[in-house]
């Protein structure tokens, strides 16, 4: 058998998983930002982040919605009052979004 020691210095991965979570985050915040440049190109006005999340989140909502797949009347009726609520978020998304950007603060 094999017996593996560990000794002091603490655990020795966790220095690269935690460049791991860093290096992901950044890359998912470039990418926000990259929407949020295109939605701002279209809406032809500044998006933030916390618009940009609601918008998202609409979208996705929308189209889990309408997608032509066999799924039951509930689940569509879930999806059409997540739209509703989504998108009302994301009207009221720049007056929650001054100062910090909430990315999952609801109100």
């Amino acid at each position: 058998m094999n017996n593996i020691m560990i000794s002091g210095g603490g655990f020795p991965p966790f220095k690269s998983i935690k460049a791991a979570v860093k290096t992901a985050a950044d890359g998912c915040g470039k990418l926000t930002d990259m929407i949020a440049d295109f939605y701002g190109r279209m809406l032809e006005r500044k998006v933030s982040r916390a618009e940009t999340i609601a918008l998202i989140k609409a979208q996705s909502a929308f189209l889990l919605g309408i997608m032509p797949i066999d799924m039951p009347l509930s689940l569509r009726l879930f999806f059409t009052v997540l739209t509703l609520v989504t998108v009302n978020r994301c009207r009221h998304a720049d007056e929650n979004s001054r100062g910090t950007i909430q990315i999952t603060g609801y109100r």
